[in-house]
């Protein structure tokens, strides 16, 4: 396509005034001769003759200009508005701004048509109303004007945004900013400085574009990720001294409260009395102080009783919640059971006399002073004086830990405080349980994690998480398995199906089939070529290679090479134990060392746990081999036989289990269908029907007369015979039922 450009324009204008300038001059010499040569009135008439003639001739050839513009003829067109300008300079503009613009002739020029529609427009005020009217008609009026500028102007915007950067559309904004495309051009702007600005994603930068562009649109947003990225910076090496300088130097940072946060989480770490002692003393205006007092007293209450509250108020006189600790006081002087008379759940004391009578449809013991009721279908929390704590509104709950309790209605779940205030809304689908202070939930099909204060500590991102252990849990996130710390930061990025712990610093990983041990830095210590790993146990590990096991060290490298069977559950029954590990070679088990020596050689056809006397069997029958010496302990005269804790063993003799001790003397005797080891220093004992509970000692504490007995907690049975219901208290070894039952 040709265009003139602006010299040849320029030149051609001239040119054409030129030669009018010409051809008026020779009419008025004319003019003069007739005057001359006259009389007065031929010489009027002649004079107005030609005037007309002249006045005709200009006015004819812009109309005819417009005509020829009307029948896409620009090239007769463009001469003759060329030869208006002078006398009829805004139609003339007009109609060259036109031509220009239009791409349908070898004239268009953007800039030219830019220049003219200018003319125009600044013209058309000074024209006389005549004139506007007669130009009217040939479509040209001020509205038409401004229409040909608007599209001029979106012409250079779609010039602008095709260069996509900030100064071209910021060059359109000054240069038209009467153009209508001058908003957008505005929000393309703005948005190609923010995507520069997160892209670039540096305080400074953003303090830069706030400081330039002062009515950007994404304004709070960019200060918000000034602050952060401040923060951020300021805070990279997460340590103390960064977060103690940060909140001291920027008192009034959006994100002051999330340094407080952080440096609460490393200063209680370990979540110790004296952590918390310390902070409080270090930290009086720190945001988290009260939370730090409630943390310190729930972990010194490792027993809610009056005499422990005693301690503490002595211990800790600045205390900023006494009236808490007096309400505790007198609750916890009371010892409270529930206990069943009918279909309903009432009170009663540790001598089984009842306190409160029967009213609820279910009861649960109480913890941290509240305790779960339900009544007329829903439940609610009452405390040791049997009243309303916590209304009855939910479907279902928890008991109470840390302070927490995790509540369900309408199908949705979340947490409340002691207060029944809630932390986390009802708008969960699902809530795990708190560990370390940190719960998981989700509210669609993503998890995320919260802590104590209901804060959200990470995105909802996961598509499953797992509770925290030791200060990291693990999540998964597209396929991927990873490693968070405490606030939500990686400690190994998602780049694997399966990741497991081998040690405090390298990880056990798998991508495929075969799994590999690498830094939780990603640098590789073992390449993924063996077929399973297990994490580090008494400084070995099984590894699994042509579907044989054997061990290695700590830094990965074999020490016991790959020869031995793989038996079921290998994973736990071959991992090392007091320096010994149990193997099975060519069908038969043996007892090794950390180095691969054979304590016990590969003759036996069973082996029991690592233990001083260790069950054996070499055929049908168990027995015991003492591994001090490596001497038959007992004889193999069992039908099978457990190894032994705490000096004594479960034996199986026709079918029926007793305990006997080092010396093979019977503890209980087998008379039994079942036996196991509850509460460490208890036997649970059945005859297939009924259960009873002995002592290490052999001793009888519960007679075989319960359909169930299972464990409350660390100190208490709960016992069923029946609708009966009573508990047994391990610390005090007594039996604790209602007595006014019968009465």
């Amino acid at each position: 396509m040709i265009s003139l450009n602006q010299d040849t324009e320029d030149l051609l204008s001239k040119k054409i005034q030129i030669s009018k300038a010409l051809i008026e001059g020779f009419f008025f010499v004319l003019l003069y001769l007739v005057f001359v040569k006259s009389s007065m009135k031929i010489h009027l008439g002649i004079f107005f003759f030609f005037l007309l003639i002249s006045s005709t001739s200009i006015a004819g050839k812009i109309d005819k200009a417009f005509a020829c513009l009307k029948e896409l003829n620009y090239f007769e067109a463009k001469k003759l508005f060329y030869e208006s300008l002078k006398k009829k300079e805004v139609p003339a503009s007009y109609g060259l701004s036109t031509i220009f613009y239009r791409k349908d002739n070898p004239f268009h020029n953007i800039d030219s048509a830019y220049k003219y529609i200018s003319i125009a427009e600044a013209g058309y005020v000074k024209m006389l109303e005549e004139d506007k009217a007669k130009f009217a008609l040939l479509g040209m009026n001020y509205d038409s004007i401004l229409q040909l500028r608007e599209k001029i102007g979106s012409f250079y915007y779609l010039i602008a945004l095709s260069k996509n950067s900030e100064v071209a559309l910021t060059e359109f904004m000054e240069k038209y900013p009467w153009s209508k495309e001058n908003q957008l051009s505005v929000v393309q702007r703005d948005s190609l400085i923010f995507q520069k600005a997160i892209r670039i994603n540096k305080s400074n930068y953003y303090d830069s574009i706030l400081k330039n562009y002062p009515t950007i649109k994404y304004k709070e947003e960019l200060i918000d990720r000034y602050e952060l990225t401040f923060f951020s910076e300021q805070t990279n090496s997460g340590t103390i001294t960064d977060y103690v300088r940060f909140i001291n130097e920027n008192p009034k940072n959006k994100y002051l409260p999330e340094a407080m946060d952080a440096l609460f989480r490393l200063e209680t770490q370990s979540n110790t009395i004296e952590d918390y002692a310390r902070f409080i003393q270090l930290y009086p205006n720190n945001s988290n102080i009260d939370k730090a007092w409630r943390k310190l007293y729930a972990l010194y209450m490792v027993e809610f009783s009056d005499d422990r509250v005693k301690k503490f108020k002595k211990e800790y006189p600045n205390y900023p919640f006494k009236d808490d600790l007096k309400r505790d006081q007198d609750l916890s002087k009371l010892t409270l059971y529930p206990f069943k008379r009918g279909k309903l759940f009432g009170w009663m004391n540790q001598k089984g006399i009842e306190i409160y009578t029967p009213e609820y449809e279910t009861l649960n013991l109480y913890s941290e002073g509240l305790a779960l009721a339900q009544k007329n279908g829903l439940y609610g929390y009452v405390d040791k004086l049997n009243n309303v704590a916590i209304p009855f509104q939910f479907d279902l709950g928890s008991d109470f830990i840390n302070g927490r309790a995790i509540v369900e209605k309408g199908g949705k779940s979340g947490v409340i405080n002691r207060a029944g205030k809630y932390i986390l809304p009802l708008e969960f689908n699902e809530l795990g349980q708190y560990t370390e202070g940190l719960i998981y939930g989700t509210k669609d099909s993503l998890y995320a994690y919260y802590d104590l204060m209901g804060k959200q500590i990470t995105e909802s991102k996961f598509s499953d998480v797992f509770p925290f252990v030791k200060g990291k849990a693990k999540v998964v996130i597209h396929g991927k398995e990873a490693f968070i710390d405490s606030i939500g930061s990686y400690i190994s990025e998602p780049m694997h199906k399966e990741i497991f712990y081998f040690n405090d610093s390298l990880l056990i990983y798998r991508d495929s089939i075969l799994y590999g041990i690498k830094t939780v830095r990603n640098r590789v210590v073992l390449k993924p070529t063996y077929e399973y790993i297990s994490p580090l146990s008494n400084d070995r590990a099984i590894f699994v290679l042509s579907n044989k096991l054997g061990f290695i060290d700590e830094q990965g490298k074999k020490v016991i090479k790959n020869m031995f069977d793989l038996i079921p559950n290998y994973k736990q029954l071959c991992i090392f134990h007091d320096g010994y590990a149990r193997v099975r070679i060519k069908g038969k088990y043996a007892l090794i060392d950390k180095l691969g020596n054979y304590i016990l050689k590969p003759d036996y056809t069973g082996l029991g746990d690592v233990s001083k006397l260790i069950s054996f069997s070499k055929g049908k029958q168990w027995g015991y081999i003492n591994l001090e010496d490596k001497s038959v302990s007992i004889l193999p005269i069992f039908d099978y036989a457990s190894s032994y804790h705490y000096g004594l063993a479960i034996v199986d003799v026709k079918s029926l289990q007793g305990v006997i001790n080092e010396k093979a003397k019977w503890i209980i005797p087998a008379i039994f269908t079942s036996i196991s080891l509850i509460a460490e220093n208890f036997y649970l004992v059945s005859n297939g029907a009924k259960y009873g509970l002995y002592s290490l000692s052999g001793e009888q504490l519960i007679p075989l007369e319960y359909d169930q007995i299972r464990m409350l907690n660390k100190d208490l049975l709960l016992l069923y015979n029946g609708d009966d219901m009573h508990y047994y208290s391990l610390m005090d070894r007594k039996l604790i039922q209602d007595i006014t039952k019968n009465e």
